[in-house]
């Protein structure tokens, strides 16, 4: 052996276990949703992602050299790469031309949407579309998706069946009836299962066409005219036992999703379910190949219309209602109505983002920042009393925090799949190919109609996430599944840079060495400053929700600790704190009176100066000086202040009509004690 062969083989064997080492933790991502932070402020969230966050960044630092390395992983040219980059390039500009960029950069403990989290899933997406870049990897990569998904079935099923004992570290004691599972809502549950339904018959249905030996479809394998319900297929199993158990195991899966889509009573994901069926079988029955598949194509969508007609009859019967009454799942099916008072929340809440986006029509209030132009614009008070931090409709958010520049990228991102789903099943030929494309397709579907009706979370959008990189790696050998020949990974010894009159050579090892000194530190940094102190800010901030605590002087250190460990997040420990000090404020001494007083004061500069238009923190600001003008009336000039303040920035919130009601019983408390 030469020396030139030997090390053209140890970097083979180099490339190849980078490549295998990033592909497992780009897998060990997808675990995502089974992690649940029980010490952490909202427990559902925040540990899901700090543990994205971590194992993106340490797949990052390692793909990294590996583009370097590789000329082969620097195709960016995928038509889904360039609207996802351009529509992310329009979410970083609204972030910083919007109401608060603190909040579009870092979000809340309650969503972790910020712009941060968005880069993160940006960068899933290019190194999952690099590294996956066949059917049969894609196949490894989507079971383990469903493994999760199946996880999370067994929780939510064990949660139902109030088997608490074998999921206290992952489920809440459900009392709702809705499964919850390890995502901690039903809503979020039923969406996630809609997308793996799907995948796995996708896998199903390929894995059983494959089975076939002659499925190619030209004109030699359509059947004779004397017998044209028959195609020329013969049987021929390749790797039997093992597709039999990827079959079984993914037949599980889609038992135990569609199961659990049931029992998490989710209607807006019901509803993208249904849609997604439909779209997936009324598109067969138009451009189906096999003509018995097209027949059960059109029967069901006649069982479907059939079953949707006898829906409606029976639900407005007194049998129907009985068992409204009797069951909570069958209830919000049964019951619901358009008067309904989530229907009715949505409607006043998609209004005032509409409304919200003529205020700010080309880059919206700023990414993660609806909230703010909701409380601008909602005036329904009287009959709905929750907040909205999301449009629950995709498009809505889109528009109000983005602008229509960001409504028509993220539209464009559509466009683009749709065109390369058609592009790619006029390309193959194969009748399992197509089937697969077709209810991927229903996924994606089904994905963004109960996202007209929700919105994202990490769960929702890591799915979409995976199947927008699927479709982008899907190219002429996407099929082919040849073995994988790492010498093609191997590029010239140097980097060729040009740039008008300018040449320059870059030893490619070199470039490596470099860009690895400069990231390494940097994701580290990263790794400990957004994730782990993050973490530790959430478990701090729990410690504030606490009624009682040992002593004033823990829970100010703890604050301070909330507060410096994740400066981006803080104005939620900073609203929790003054609440909780407004809450105790007539148990205090006069000392720590004087010392809570300067803690608010300062948290209303540094809060107030993230996030200029915080209406919650300054509807809490003006609660506080109503009860602390008890010991000093002069508070009330900031108390009216607040007040004023609030009124400007969500007159028509139920918050803005209690502080102003405080605030004049205050007044005229203050008048009659100067009377008397």
């Amino acid at each position: 052996m030469t020396m030139k062969t030997r090390n053209l083989d140890d970097s083979q064997a180099a490339i190849g276990a980078f490549i295998f080492c990033i592909r497992c933790v780009l897998l060990i991502v997808l675990f995502m949703p089974l992690i649940v932070s029980t010490s952490a402020f909202f427990p559902f969230v925040v540990g899901k992602a700090v543990f994205y966050r971590i194992f993106i960044e340490i797949a990052f630092l390692m793909w990294i050299p590996l583009v370097i390395l590789s000329p082969k992983f620097k195709d960016f040219k995928s038509p889904i790469v360039i609207v996802v980059f351009i529509y992310m390039l329009i979410a970083t500009i609204a972030s910083f031309t919007g109401v608060s960029s603190n909040v579009s950069i870092w979000s809340t403990y309650e969503r972790m949407q910020g712009l941060f989290d968005l880069l993160h899933w940006f960068a899933y997406f290019i190194m999952a579309r690099s590294l996956f870049t066949n059917s049969s990897q894609w196949k490894i990569f989507l079971s383990v998706n469903l493994l999760v998904s199946a996880i999370v079935c067994f929780i939510g099923l064990s949660q139902y069946l109030g088997f608490h004992s074998l999921i206290s570290n992952f489920a809440e004691d459900n009392p709702s009836e809705r499964i919850q599972s390890s995502l901690g809502n039903a809503a979020y549950v039923g969406a996630y299962c809609v997308a793996n339904i799907f995948i796995a018959t996708a896998l199903i249905s390929k894995s059983v066409s494959d089975f076939f030996s002659n499925t190619s479809i030209n004109p030699k394998n359509q059947a004779p005219k004397r017998n044209k319900s028959k195609l020329n297929t013969t049987f021929k199993f390749k790797n039997t036992k093992i597709e039999f158990i990827f079959i079984s195991f993914w037949t599980v899966c889609l038992t135990a999703n569609m199961v659990t889509l049931l029992l998490s009573g989710t209607r807006g994901a019901w509803l993208g379910f249904g849609i997604a069926f439909l779209f997936a079988t009324v598109l067969y029955a138009l451009v189906g190949k096999i003509k018995y598949l097209k027949k059960i194509s059109i029967a069901f969508i006649v069982f479907f219309v059939l079953f949707l007609i006898t829906f409606i009859s029976f639900r407005d019967t007194d049998f129907g209602r009985d068992i409204g009454n009797s069951n909570v799942i069958a209830g919000r099916f049964i019951d619901f109505s358009f008067n309904d008072s989530s229907v009715m929340s949505r409607w006043h809440t998609w209004r005032a983002g509409i409304k919200a986006s003529m205020d700010k029509p080309i880059l919206g209030w700023g990414t993660d920042n609806f909230v703010i132009a909701w409380g601008r614009y909602f005036d329904a008070s009287d009959t709905v009393k929750e907040k909205f931090d999301q449009a629950h409709n995709k498009l809505i958010e889109e528009l109000t925090t983005k602008g229509i520049i960001g409504l028509i990228a993220y539209s464009a991102i559509w466009i683009v799949l749709i065109y390369s789903i058609v592009k790619n099943y006029n390309r193959s030929k194969s009748i399992g190919n197509q089937s697969y494309l077709l209810l991927i397709s229903a996924a994606l579907v089904g994905y963004f109609i109960q996202n007209l009706f929700l919105f994202d979370t990490s769960v929702t959008y890591s799915q979409f996430i995976v199947l927008i990189a699927l479709i982008s790696s899907m190219d002429q050998n996407f099929w082919s599944n040849s073995k994988e020949n790492y010498s093609e990974y191997i590029g010239s010894t140097n980097i060729k840079l040009s740039f008008k009159t300018i040449h320059l050579q870059l030893s490619r090892k070199l470039t490596v060495y470099t860009a690895s000194i400069i990231l390494i530190p940097i994701i580290i940094y990263s790794i400990y400053s957004f994730s782990i102190k993050t973490y530790t800010a959430a478990q701090h901030t729990v410690y504030l929700t606490a009624d009682n605590y040992p002593s004033w002087e823990q829970k100010v250190s703890v604050y301070n600790s909330a507060i410096s460990d994740a400066p981006g997040l803080a104005n939620y420990p900073r609203i929790l704190m003054i609440e909780g000090i407004a809450k105790d404020w007539y148990e205090f001494t006069p000392e720590i009176k004087l010392e809570a007083y300067d803690i608010v004061e300062k948290a209303a500069i540094d809060g107030l100066n993230q996030e200029p238009e915080g209406w919650r923190l300054t509807y809490m600001l003006a609660r506080f000086y109503q009860i602390a003008s008890t010991d000093n009336p002069s508070l009330m000039d900031k108390s009216d202040y607040y007040v004023n303040r609030i009124e400007e920035l969500a007159p028509g919130t139920i918050e803005a009509k209690i502080a102003r009601e405080v605030n004049n019983r205050a007044h005229e408390f203050h008048q009659s004690q100067t009377i008397e």
